[in-house]
This record gives C-alpha cells, sequence and structure tokens, in this order.
C-alpha cells in the first residue's frame, strides 16, 4: 500500500508498506525517508519532514557522526570526562549514604569464562533481550570471518559482496587449499562461443557418487544448473533412479521461478539420463534433450564447473568445521545456498553493482539480508518459545539449546540447527539464534553423534587416492557401487588385499573379483 501527506502527495520512502490492524505502534525507519530525498527535524514538539531541495539548515553543529556505511544507522558519539577520585572523598560520601562504620574497597580481577552459560534469561519474545544476533571470536579477522560465512567464495567475489572490505589481491585460506586443490583450469572460452540462454529455458544435470551415508541416508547427489542465470539445484538421492522424482521438482520450480517453460535439458550419458522414463518426462514436458560428447566435459561446461566448486566446497566446509562425513549432504546444501544468494554477478539493470543467482532467475531486485549468512558448523544459542517448552512453564525449565548451523531451510527463514545435546536437526527461526562466529562445536568429538565416529575421513573415496581396507570398510558400498567406485578411479589404492581371507575379500568388495569386473585394483 502507499502512503500520502496531509496535502495529498505521495511520501516517498514508504513503497513498501504492510498494514497490520492490531498493531499497538507505527514504525517506520528514519533512514529510508532520507534515503527518498527528506531531511527530518527532530524537537520536543515533533517531528518535521521537508524535501531536500526546499530546506536549508544553519546553526553552530553540536555533533556530527557519519552514518554508518553497512547497517545504514546513525550512531551518536559521546565522550565522559575522566577525574581523579581520591579514597578520601570515596570514604566521605560512603559515610553519607550509609550508617555505620566506613566501608572498605575491596578489588579483584574478573574470573575469565570457561564456558558459555547453558541457557539464557528467559522473555516472551527474544528480542526483548539485551542480546546480540552473533557474536564473534576475538582474533578472528575481518576476511576470514566473511570468507567462512559467505562459503569460502574468491576474493574477487568477496569483494563484489563486500565492496568496502579490505583484502589482499591473494589471500591464504588452508582449509580452501586442503579442500580445493585439484589441477590448473583450461584456457577461458573466447566470448560469443557459448550460446546464451534466458533464465529458466535451458537446464544442465550431473550425477556424482557414490559418497559415505549422509545423515538422511543418501550417497549420491544430483546437481542442475539454470544456464541463463547460473542458478543452482541439488538433491540428495538414495539411488540415481531418484532422478526421475527430482527432475519434475526442478521443471515445476524453474518454470514458477523464472515464468518461462523448460525448453532445452542437456546433460551426459548416463544411464538413467537414457533410460525410457526419463525419455517420458522429456516428450511429456515438451522439453529437448541435448547430450554432451563422450567424455568430454567441454561439451558440457556448466555443470561440470559447479560441480567441482560444489563438490570443493563441501570439503572446505567439513575441514573447517571438523564435522562428520555423513554431514556431507547438510554442507552441500549450505554451499548451495549461498552460492545462489551471493550478489557476485553484474546486474543488466543496474551496471556497476552486482545482483545474486537468485535475483537473475526470477527477476527480483530484492537482497538477501547477509547478515544471516553464517559458516557451515558455527555454534549457536537457540531460544526456545514459551509454547515449545516441556511440561509449561516452571523455574527449572530449557530455555534454550546449543547447536551447530548446518545451513537454512529453503522456503522459510529458518535456520537448520543440529541440536547438540538431543542429536537431531531442528528448524529454527533467525530471530531465535544466536550465532557465535569462530567457534565450531564439532572440533570436540564428543559432540559427534555416536554412529558418526565410525564415518570414514572424507565423504569421497574418490577424492583421496589411498585407502586402507578398514577405511574403506566404513563407506558400506556395495557391489554396483564398488564397480563404479573403481571404474571412475582404477587407479585407487587398497592396501594388503592379497592377505585377506576370500569371505573377507567378498565382503569389503562385493563382486568386485568375480566376473564382469570394470576398472583394476591396485595393491601395495
Amino acid at each position: 500500500m502507499l502512503l500520502y501527506a496531509p496535502n495529498g502527495s505521495q511520501f516517498p520512502g514508504f513503497d513498501q508498506v504492510v498494514f497490520a490492524k492490531n498493531t499497538s505502534a507505527k514504525l517506520a525507519a528514519v533512514g529510508e525517508v532520507c534515503d527518498a530525498g527528506m531531511v527530518c527535524v527532530f524537537d520536543k514538539e515533533g517531528l518535521r519532514t521537508y524535501s531536500a531541495s526546499d530546506c536549508k539548515v544553519e546553526g553552530k553543529i553540536f555533533t556530527h557522526d557519519a552514518r554508518d556505511k553497512k547497517t545504514k544507522l546513525y550512531p551518536l558519539t559521546l565522550f565522559r570526562k575522566k577525574k581523579e577520585i581520591t579514597d578520601v572523598e570515596i570514604q566521605a560520601a560512603l559515610t553519607t549514604c550509609v550508617e555505620g562504620p566506613p566501608l572498605e574497597r575491596k578489588f579483584s580481577a574478573p574470573e575469565p569464562i570457561k564456558q558459555m552459560p547453558a541457557s539464557i534469561p528467559d522473555a516472551t519474545e527474544l528480542s526483548q533481550l539485551n542480546l546480540a544476533h552473533t557474536y564473534i571470536k576475538e582474533g578472528l579477522s575481518e576476511i576470514d570471518r566473511l570468507h567462512a560465512k559467505c562459503g569460502d567464495v574468491g576474493i574477487k567475489y568477496l569483494k563484489r559482496v563486500f565492496p568496502d572490505i579490505k583484502a589482499p589481491k591473494k589471500y591464504r585460506c588452508k582449509y580452501c587449499i586442503e579442500g580445493k586443490i585439484h589441477k590448473f583450469s583450461h584456457p577461458a572460452c573466447a566470448p560469443g562461443r557459448r550460446t546464451v540462454y534466458l533464465p529458466g529455458v535451458s537446464i544442465a544435470a550431473d550425477h556424482a557418487g557414490p559418497y559415505a551415508l549422509c545423515t538422511g541416508g543418501s550417497k549420491y547427489s544430483e546437481l542442475f544448473i539454470d544456464e541463463g542465470s547460473d542458478y543452482l539445484f541439488a538433491f540428495r538421492q538414495k539411488s540415481k533412479t531418484d532422478h526421475y522424482r527430482d527432475l519434475r521438482l526442478v521443471i515445476a520450480e524453474c518454470r514458477a521461478l523464472s515464468g518461462r517453460p523448460l525448453q532445452i535439458f542437456r546433460s551426459d550419458g548416463d544411464g538413467t539420463f537414457k533410460s525410457a522414463e526419463h525419455a517420458e518426462i522429456m516428450l511429456s514436458e515438451k522439453i529437448r534433450h541435448e547430450f554432451s560428447a563422450p567424455y568430454d566435459s567441454d561439451t558440457n561446461p556448466k555443470v561440470e564447473r559447479a560441480r567441482r566448486t560444489i563438490f570443493e566446497g563441501v570439503c572446505t566446509a567439513l575441514l573447517r568445521a571438523n564435522a562428520p562425513a555423513s554431514f556431507w549432504g547438510e554442507a552441500e546444501a549450505h554451499k548451495i545456498y549461498t552460492i545462489n544468494n551471493l550478489p557476485t554477478q553484474p546486474d543488466p539493470k543496474n551496471p556497476g553493482k552486482y545482483a545474486s543467482r537468485w535475483n537473475s532467475l526470477t527477476g527480483s531486485e530484492r537482497p538477501l539480508n547477509l547478515a544471516r549468512l553464517q559458516a557451515f558448523g558455527t555454534l549457536v544459542t537457540c531460544y526456545i518459545p514459551v509454547k515449545a517448552r516441556h511440561e509449561g512453564k516452571h523455574p527449572g525449565q530449557r530455555r534454550s539449546f546449543q547447536g551447530a548451523l548446518l545451513g537454512y531451510e529453503g522456503n522459510s527463514p529458518c535456520y537448520r540447527i543440529w541440536d547438540l545435546a538431543a542429536r537431531k536437526v531442528r528448524i529454527v527461526s533467525y530471530n531465535f539464534t544466536i550465532c557465535h562466529e569462530g567457534y565450531y562445536p564439532f572440533h570436540e568429538k564428543a559432540n559427534w553423534p555416536p554412529p558418526c565416529l565410525e564415518d570414514p575421513v572424507l565423504f569421497s573415496p574418490i577424492n583421496d587416492g589411498i585407502l586402507s581396507t578398514r577405511e574403506w570398510s566404513k563407506y558400506k558400498f556395495d557391489a554396483e557401487d564398488t564397480k563404479e567406485i573403481f571404474a571412475k578411479s582404477p587407479g585407487l589404492v587398497v592396501d594388503r588385499v592379497e592377505d585377506l581371507p576370500v569371505v573377507v575379500k567378498d565382503s569389503l568388495f562385493p563382486g568386485f573379483f568375480g566376473s564382469g569386473c570394470v576398472g583394476k585394483l591396485l595393491i601395495v
């Protein structure tokens, strides 16, 4: 709804107004009014607004503070004079106010806090508490903090998101070096060689896995990328046949977000993409299916490059948080949400500015509140509303819980939180969550779920290259998975297999030593 001044003209700065019938007060942001070209004057009589072109402020300046560029708030800097107070003056004041002998002053050094409190004070609304939404670890640099919470993006894209950040040309992150190490890239494609699509018209897909079983029981990941906006969809799958279910969801979601019907689907020659059921979906949705050339990733480059970016991001997130390998599914969803919502792409409507992949796909100009982004595995304290507490309200009840931030609930303004005590995922509102940046509870294995203690070191055996038989057994691969792994990585080394009994060989590598095996097993 729009708002108007008493003279009938539209009041600037209130383009998005929500009317709530039962509100007890009318709230307005002064900053938005000033951004719209108005001048606000406050005094004891009330508030007066003027158009900036019709107002001239004169007089001696009493205080002057610059507006904060990040929060858009108006700080007021004040000072107090330091005055030396003698012991005689203190004793005289105490004697005047307190009957009896003068009090003796005793000073002691404050004790450091060994651990965080188990709960937070009770309140009807968390906003009433004198708490910050985020607490930052002492000694954590600004660039390290922003780099982690933005999904470990490169410095080029970090500067697009935070233009005022002071960052070196080469930034060293040990987690990125370990998690993203790979061979150097091919030369960039010449401009104009690739076809340019409108958002929502062309989708490319790629399967990855098998990986270690994640918390939801899945071992495969399928990635979809909209080639017009680079927006990503990712699904964890228990088997590759879940592709048929997820493909229908992507087609519907892409059409709803972009307003355009999908016309082209691009993939490699994997079995699920050549099946009769997949062909039926293509025909019923009137979509053209294009295949990349065998063994040539350059003929389907966008999804192949995106797959590597997501894979390396998951590795980096798990390394930084020291999270169990079975949490790779949550780390992947965290990375997908972050990369989709960071303003890193040039905005065609506003030259010199940047928009997110979400903005490109939907056409919306609404930016994401970047303060909500947090690094994967960050320690959080979550407020429990009174109605959600057990046995009603009483003095000894649990008012909060501590957890690890796993990601974001896609269609709701909520975090996905791993409850460290209850050992399960909880969906918690942004407004009920206090984040402690730089603290990662999974660094202590006592906070790991007991079943995760038997997880493999890495969630993907292909990324390692050298495995022991004991480490291999933690992946719990079946015969089909085993053949697929060694087909993709024939140089994967497993130690001393020849010394194992035949029964153990068959249990660790089911179907691998029989006929029809694809790949080669190297023995140390």
